[in-house]
């Protein structure tokens, strides 16, 4: 976020969002106030340092097992036009099935 524009525009759709964090409310989360290394938060974020990217990729499998497609297509396209788009969109997300 090096331009002010893109300031703006983070901390206005942070204030109109039910769920968002700031960058400095997520590294918050990672500085452990407690002086213990073993406790639930510490341990959650060793967790987190120890994914590898074959643990994320793994898990998208399971990810994209529960998503759901919602699209409107706006213009002058016919249906069928429509649902070639959408299998298109399908087809991208299952190469990583």
């Amino acid at each position: 976020m090096d331009q002010p524009y893109h300031s703006s525009d983070y901390y206005g759709r942070y204030l109109l969002s039910q769920r968002a964090w700031t960058p400095q409310e997520k590294l918050a989360e990672l500085v452990c106030e407690c002086a213990s290394c073993w406790c639930g938060k510490c341990l959650t974020n060793l967790a987190l340092l120890v994914l590898s990217p074959d643990d994320v990729q793994a898990h998208i499998p399971q990810l994209l097992a529960r998503v759901h497609i919602e699209t409107l297509v706006h213009g002058n396209v016919s249906k069928d036009v429509s649902l070639v788009f959408l299998i298109g969109i399908w087809d991208l997300l299952t190469l990583f099935l």
